[in-house]
């Protein structure tokens, strides 16, 4: 049974079950498409401060570096994923899977990073923090192309749980940030 608005799940049983398993995948797919860039930017002092001591990288620290990184690959990935001609050679689950997998990736890489860079190794450190970012852009940008596509195929409510999604990422970063931030105020 093909479900095209909310009302008709409010108004059939039968529709409202067949419904509910994809609104939460929709949701889950933009928490995890934001919430690892949520966390990277609520944590961004512990890598600036803590883990690369304040240092400037072509005259600019963490912050830059690491904003332009994401944005540049979330950007391209995504101008890429807008091909037609790619669509048809990859699978929705492709897609989905390589997005979830990479964001999760780029984070254990993340923290490997802040956990293994010490002073002597604070170049290579940044740099492969910056790969992780990259990488992390690059999924976001896969995942997020495929969840939109797909909720924008079936129904607008899909593309909303999507937003939802992102929101609570945002929410959920910053109560992250306050049980486990080292940066103190003022």
């Amino acid at each position: 049974m093909a479900v095209s608005s909310l009302s008709e799940i409010e108004a059939s049983p039968q529709a409202s079950a067949n419904v509910k398993l994809p609104l939460a995948s929709f949701l889950y797919a933009g928490v995890v498409g934001l919430l690892g860039w949520n966390l990277v930017l609520t944590f961004t002092h512990s890598f600036d401060c803590d883990m690369l001591d304040g240092r400037t990288f072509g005259g600019s620290g963490w912050a830059f570096w690491c904003s332009l990184c994401y944005s540049i690959s979330l950007n391209v990935v995504q101008v890429i994923m807008s091909s037609r001609t790619l669509m048809d050679k990859l699978s929705f689950g492709t897609r989905w899977n390589a997005g979830l997998v990479g964001i999760a990736l780029s984070l254990l890489g993340l923290l490997a990073c802040k956990v293994l860079t010490d002073k002597d190794t604070q170049i290579a450190g940044f740099a492969f923090a910056m790969m992780f970012v990259a990488v992390m852009g690059l999924s976001a940008g896969i995942l997020q192309s495929a969840s939109f596509g797909m909720a924008g195929s079936i129904s607008p409510e899909l593309a909303g749980a999507i937003m939802s999604g992102q929101g609570l990422a945002g929410v959920l970063a910053s109560i992250a940030g306050v049980a486990f931030g080292s940066s103190q105020g003022g």
